[in-house]
C-alpha cells in the first residue's frame, strides 16, 4: 500500500464515528503560525501549560503545543465534547488515555511526532501505538541497534548490503516503538526482549523471545510511508482491522 496516496485530504466533519474494526490515522503539520499555537494553547490542562513551559526552546515548545492541542481537536470529533474539557489518565509508563467519565464508547488512541509532523491513531476498545521518526542517516552507524535491538535483530540488520541497512532499521525500529505503546511498556527496557523478523516483502510479526504470556500473535504491524525523509508504524490489537488515513487541515 502507498499510504501517501492513501491518505485523503478532507475537512473534519462536526463528529466522527468509528466502526467496530476501524482505525482513523491523521497526519498532521505542525509548523503553525504563532496565532494558532495560542488557539490550541488555550485548550490545553494546567498539567500541559506546564510541561509546555519547561521545553528549552521556543521551537520545542511550539511544537509540543501543536501536537497536545490537535490531539483534543480530533478526539473531540469523536466525543463529541469541547477540546478543552477532555481529561486524560496516564499508565505507569506515561501512555495517555481518555478518562472513562468521558469515554463511554471506549475510545482508543495513541500519538507521536517527530520533526514537523504527528501521527494520531484512533480507534474503538483495541489497543493501539503509532511511532513516526525523522530518517536520519547517522542512526545506521552509532550501534544503535546493538544497543537497543534483540539479537536476532542485530544479525538480520547487519547481514543486509549497506545500502538497505537505513531503511531496514527504521523499519524496525518504528514497528517496535508503536508495539511497545500499544502495550503500554516502558520503552527502552523492552525493546531488546521481543523480536520482529527483517524479511523485506513479508508481514511483520512479533516473536516473543522473552517467553511472556502476552499473545503475540493478536497484534496486526503496519508500515506507514507518509512522505520523504518519515518512516512510521502502526500496531493494533487484533486482525480484522480496516485502517484508513486522513490528513488534518487546520481551519
Amino acid at each position: 500500500m502507498n499510504e501517501t496516496e492513501a491518505i485523503c485530504r478532507l475537512a473534519a466533519p462536526d463528529n466522527l464515528t468509528l466502526g467496530r474494526n476501524e482505525v482513523h490515522v491523521w497526519r498532521a503539520d505542525l509548523r503553525l503560525p504563532q496565532s494558532e499555537i495560542e488557539r490550541l494553547l488555550s485548550i490545553l490542562s494546567e498539567d500541559e501549560h506546564r510541561r509546555a513551559t519547561s521545553f528549552r526552546t521556543s521551537n520545542h515548545k511550539d511544537r509540543f503545543v501543536a501536537a497536545r492541542g490537535t490531539l483534543r481537536r480530533i478526539l473531540s470529533l469523536y466525543l463529541c465534547i469541547q477540546p478543552e474539557r477532555l481529561l486524560f489518565t496516564y499508565g505507569n509508563h506515561g501512555k495517555p488515555k481518555l478518562a472513562n467519565e468521558i469515554n463511554k464508547d471506549r475510545l482508543r488512541f495513541n500519538l507521536s511526532h517527530s520533526g514537523d509532523y504527528a501521527l494520531y491513531a484512533v480507534t474503538a476498545d483495541r489497543r493501539i501505538g503509532v511511532d513516526i521518526e525523522v530518517v536520519s542517516p547517522k542512526r545506521r552507524h552509532n550501534r544503535i541497534p546493538e544497543r537497543f535491538f534483540h539479537p536476532q535483530e542485530i544479525r538480520a540488520l547487519r547481514s543486509l548490503p549497506k545500502s538497505q541497512q537505513l531503511d531496514a532499521f527504521y523499519t524496525c525500529w518504528t514497528q517496535k516503538e508503536a508495539y511497545i505503546k500499544a502495550r503500554g511498556l516502558k520503552l527502552v527496557s523492552e525493546l531488546n526482549r521481543f523480536s520482529i523478523p527483517l524479511e523485506p516483502g513479508k508481514q511483520a510479526t512479533v516473536i516473543d523471545v522473552d517467553q511472556n504470556p502476552e499473545n503475540t500473535d493478536r497484534w496486526t504491524i503496519m508500515d506507514i510511508n507518509p512522505f520523504a525523509g518519515y518512516r512510521a508504524a502502526l500496531v493494533v490489537e487484533g486482525e480484522d482491522v480496516d485502517v484508513s488515513f486522513r490528513l488534518w487541515e487546520y481551519k
